[in-house]
């Protein structure tokens, strides 16, 4: 919040910009629930009062539409944040799942290799295809000639009903990221170019981008980010041995969409400033 010694200095003495920022400061302030605004009545008419000549006039009417203009895209990243995060909370909800499919599959292999009989082992491994449960495994088998369960899917032109599952929730949470990433790029550009310096909208600019950019995981195991920050901080040459066989042998755990990775839509970015920002 300015000092008051500012805003007399700004309302006497500042350039239109100047003072049409602080105007709006005010508003932006006032609307966001910092009541009641920067600006005291009498402050807020002299301001007003300041802009006289048809020059500033003008100016005054250009920003009443640049004003409007980043209220609707705030608005607009406002809608993107719910949607993205539903698609988080969805990713969540299948982290639980690998988590859960995972420890079964390693259990149920255990079981199995200590099976001696073949008839006994046929006979699990057709309760285990006919469970209830429906579990989405895929068979392998191993060095041994031992039948063993994978949580992933061997063949490259194929996959698991899991992996379909979190390839299709990954893909929806990233088009969304990629597009409030680009509309933010918008916005921030289109404040620097006209000198439209309202920290209330910047703030919440900020507070969104921040939530974007945050590492969603439930669990370390399943962020590829969480895990070469222990990498780097761990002094233990076997956790770091543990760590990089996770990182290198389950890229399918990290499902969780990075927004310092994701690419801006470089089209996207043209037709939204075009559209909505009058260009």
């Amino acid at each position: 919040m300015r000092k008051k010694k500012d805003v007399n200095e700004i309302i006497d003495k500042g350039t239109p910009r100047e003072r049409i920022n602080l105007l709006f400061s005010h508003r932006a302030e006032r609307d966001t629930g910092v009541l009641p605004g920067l600006l005291t009545e009498d402050e807020l008419s002299r301001l007003r009062a300041s802009f006289k000549t048809s020059r500033e006039i003008d100016l005054f009417n250009r920003y009443i539409q640049i004003n409007t203009d980043v209220k609707k895209t705030i608005i607009h990243l406002n809608q993107l944040q719910l949607a993205y995060n539903e698609q988080i909370a969805y990713l969540r909800g299948i982290e639980d799942l690998w988590y859960a499919y995972s420890g079964t599959a390693e259990l149920l292999n255990r079981l199995l290799q200590r099976v001696k009989d073949e008839e006994i082992e046929e006979e699990m491994l057709n309760d285990i295809v006919n469970s209830p449960a429906r579990y989405p495994f895929e068979y392998a088998t191993d060095k041994d000639g031992h039948i063993v369960l994978k949580t992933t899917s061997q063949k490259e032109e194929t996959e698991t009903d899991l992996e379909a599952l979190t390839r299709l929730r990954k893909a929806g949470a990233e088009r969304l990221l990629r597009h409030a990433k680009t509309i933010l790029k918008v916005v921030y550009d289109y404040m620097r170019e006209k000198g439209f310096k309202v920290k209330a909208y910047q703030r919440q600019l900020k507070v969104m981008e921040l939530d974007f950019a945050e590492d969603k995981s439930i669990s370390g195991l399943f962020s590829e980010r969480k895990l070469t920050k222990q990498l780097t901080s761990t002094k233990s040459p076997k956790k770091a041995e543990l760590i990089k066989k996770v990182i290198t042998n389950h890229p399918e755990r990290f499902i969780y969409p990075n927004y310092n990775e994701i690419e801006l839509n470089e089209e996207e970015y043209k037709d939204y400033r075009e559209a909505y920002f009058n260009e």
